[in-house]
């Protein structure tokens, strides 16, 4: 199979969407720094940052059906409690404290990573209420390790039970060189460590900028549980973990909104929102995939999806300062501001060129392990196949509305049609 070509469209989307999570990490990181010089009323104002956000945020999260962010916020709400309330003084202070902080520094990071890889079931759901029952499960538990009294037993059995159950959370796996600089303890790190991780790669894989803010807000709180008896040190790094997951729930709302799934490029409403911010000089190019229909009927809908995404990917790359939508069905657009249609041609013929070098072979991924007796008369799962596309462009004129541009660039589109395909044809008025 050939080697699939380095999507730096796809690239960028990425580095942009990390961009501010990291940025609001690196800032909790700076303002660090200077907490020992900060006013005793500014610092009590941080402590309560983290309740406010998190409340903003769980409104955010349920108006855009982001339960697992809900979630997360519940579980600040409950980390900042315990480290500003019970932890304040830190979790060496008796064996029922240090159960409470290694308990929810182990379940917060694993309960994130569950709710990531399993499908979104909403809040008013069987699925939502289901995880809320777990969550309450594992807050009763605590308790009742914690909390609990029952007649007949000695305090000094119940504290020495709560002594083996704070030592089991407290095993070391490696040699103590790994915790000593730190209150957390080694499977806590561990499970923050790899939830984070797995988070993060489902993210970039499914991109998903919900899950990438989510592995941010992740290393957040570990800063934070890292943190304990610090108070404003502690809560700086909640407030961090608020925010990014807030930015996290509105960019997948963005993305949901303005981004089409299949291809990941720009849809029909990013289009019509760029034409509202360029300036009354600027060229449309239309492209449609030659012989579409009848290749979806050959191969299935299934590699016609595969052939838009190749064609999307080519597009991300397109040169000249142009910008690619996918306009619907197999049709996109491509616009460059500023230019005029005699400024974009090489650019389009190169975009052209490329697609129509760009065969790659089928493969059926559900293709059964032995060969069947009757085969579909589709085309076969190892062919190698490669398409063409026709393109049409036009300048917008002073006096024109963005519309008639598009139709001018369907013109001359379907100019390149007639007159054989895979051509590039400027619109002549």
């Amino acid at each position: 199979m050939p080697t699939t070509p380095f999507n730096w469209g796809r690239a960028q989307h990425i580095l942009s969407t990390l961009a501010l999570p990291l940025a609001l990490l690196m800032g909790a990181a700076w303002i660090q720094g200077s907490l020992s010089g900060m006013a005793p009323s500014m610092a009590q104002l941080l402590v309560i940052m983290p309740y406010g956000l998190a409340a903003a945020g769980a409104l955010v999260a349920w108006r855009f059906n982001s339960s697992r962010t809900v979630f997360l916020m519940i579980m600040l709400v409950l980390g900042h409690g315990l480290l500003q309330g019970p932890l304040a003084a830190g979790p060496f202070t008796g064996p029922g404290v240090g159960v409470v902080y290694t308990a929810f520094a182990l379940l917060v990071p694993l309960n994130m990573l569950y709710f990531v890889l399993t499908p979104e079931r909403g809040l008013a759901t069987g699925g939502g209420l289901a995880r809320v029952g777990v969550l309450a499960a594992q807050t009763a538990g605590v308790a009742a390790i914690v909390f609990a009294a029952p007649a007949g037993i000695e305090a000094a059995a119940i504290q020495e039970f709560q002594q083996g159950i704070w030592s089991l959370l407290r095993t070391r796996i490696f040699p103590p060189e790994m915790d000593r600089w730190t209150a957390l303890p080694q499977p806590a790190m561990i499970a923050f460590a790899v939830s984070t991780l797995i988070v993060l790669g489902h993210g970039l894989v499914k991109d998903r900028p919900v899950d990438l803010a989510t592995a941010g807000a992740l290393g957040a709180l570990w800063a934070g549980l890292h943190g304990v008896g610090q108070g404003a040190g502690s809560a700086l790094w909640f407030t961090a973990a608020a925010i990014v997951a807030i930015v996290g729930v509105l960019q997948e709302s963005y993305r949901m909104a303005f981004l089409d799934d299949l291809t990941g490029l720009p849809g029909r409403r990013a289009l019509n929102a760029e034409f509202t911010k360029l300036g009354r000089r600027y060229a449309v190019a239309m492209l449609d995939v030659d012989h579409f229909k009848k290749f979806n009927d050959t191969y299935g809908h299934d590699v016609g999806d595969q052939v838009l995404r190749m064609v999307a990917a080519r597009m991300m790359r397109v040169s000249g300062g142009g910008k690619a939508f996918r306009y619907g069905g197999e049709e996109f657009t491509v616009l460059f501001p500023g230019k005029e249609s005699e400024d974009v041609l090489v650019h389009l013929e190169a975009l052209r060129e490329d697609i129509a070098r760009s065969s790659f072979l089928l493969r059926d991924e559900d293709r059964p392990e032995e060969k069947p007796k009757r085969t579909s008369k589709k085309g076969s799962a190892n062919d190698r196949v490669s398409v063409t596309v026709s393109m049409g462009v036009a300048d917008h004129l002073v006096s024109d509305a963005p519309e008639e541009a598009i139709i001018a660039a369907d013109q001359a589109l379907y100019q390149s049609k007639e007159a054989g395909r895979n051509k590039v044809t400027a619109f002549e008025a």
